[in-house]
């Protein structure tokens, strides 16, 4: 915990609270959906023309706090009224939420400094200065605060080469790709299309299998994988050059998605792990900037070598293991 000469400026990152509402409530069968609404008429309005259900009626020291529920397009929808104050609202947050409650949007209303912005007109909150007091229980002290990008519903497919399109789903994404970065694998990706909710980006010969990360602004967000990657990157071979030969012949494999850590065979060789250029010896197979694998075929030995003496090569690439990935790429027999 930090500590500062003023209390609000202290900061307990442990996410469970001294007093926990999960604790003290008892879940109930509620919407997983909610809207919080600060119009007091708007609410007594669809309560009346829905026949909204209490199913929720809390009791505090100012009186009820109703949780509603109704049914929207065959879906159940619960809202309820925050109050006047953030520390209200985020006690009436914190309750709905312990009732079962996860995915919320708030509706209110806000004074506006500029001109050609008129009544009614929607306003869909990307930052805000924090001039109060509540957050500061919530965050780090800080001038502001964004909205976080939520890249939570994962890339799909999860897997792929250069050239493949892949879509992020999540949201606060926004709509003009000149403000938003997308990195798959230590690598950025071409933006092809964008909505506030999806991304659709095509992968580059250098997008690895690793992290996705999504930034817009000074907001930024990544998804993990745990016992395999966010996402996984499959080999693919354009070239091997020379397609045969003997002894002592450098074998140039260049295509794209190659991981450092896949592994590779020749022929019939042996199965070895691809490192850096610049950790292993010449004789050993080596991934450089252009994404090539040079193996000479000194490293087979005599006994394999004579097997390959005057045919083609076989080329195998495995990516992280992981992922569980191979791509074999023959050449012919002359």
């Amino acid at each position: 915990m930090s500590t500062s000469t003023y209390p609000i400026l202290e900061f307990d990152p442990t996410r469970e609270a001294l007093i926990e509402p999960s604790r003290l409530i008892e879940p109930r069968d509620v919407p997983e959906h909610c809207v919080i609404r600060f119009f007091q008429e708007v609410i007594e309005k669809v309560v009346a023309e829905q026949q909204a259900s209490v199913i929720v009626d809390a009791r505090w020291e100012d009186g009820l706090h109703p949780l509603y529920e109704i049914t929207h397009n065959d879906q159940r929808l619960a809202f309820f009224h925050p109050g006047v104050g953030g520390a209200l609202a985020a006690g009436l947050l914190e309750e709905a939420i312990a009732y079962g409650c996860r995915k919320f949007i708030v509706c209110g209303g806000c004074g506006v400094l500029e001109n050609d912005i008129a009544v009614g007109h929607v306003i869909v909150v990307s930052d805000a200065v924090r001039d109060e007091g509540v957050s500061y229980h919530y965050l780090p002290p800080g001038r502001e605060v964004q909205a976080q990008i939520n890249p939570a519903n994962g890339i799909t497919p999860n897997q792929g080469s250069a050239g493949n399109l892949v879509t992020i789903n999540g949201s606060g994404f926004g709509d003009n790709p000149a403000e938003v970065d997308v990195i798959v694998g230590g690598a950025p990706v071409e933006i092809y299309s964008i909505s506030d909710t999806r991304i659709v980006a095509q992968l580059g010969s250098r997008n690895l299998s690793g992290d996705v990360t999504v930034r817009r602004g000074k907001r930024s967000a990544t998804l993990s994988g745990c016992a395999t990657p966010a996402f996984c990157a499959v080999p693919k071979i354009t070239d091997i050059a020379p397609g045969g030969g003997n002894l002592g012949v450098e074998v140039t494999v260049t295509g794209s998605s190659f991981n450092p850590q896949m592994t590779y065979t020749v022929g019939s060789g042996p199965l070895r792990q691809i490192q850096p250029a610049a950790a292993i010896p010449a004789v050993d197979p080596v991934v450089n900037s252009e994404r090539r694998v040079v193996h000479k075929s000194t490293a087979f030995g005599p006994e394999r070598s004579r097997a390959l003496r005057s045919r083609p090569f076989d080329s195998t690439l495995n990516s992280k293991p992981s992922c569980l990935k191979r791509l074999t790429h023959s050449v012919a027999e002359p």
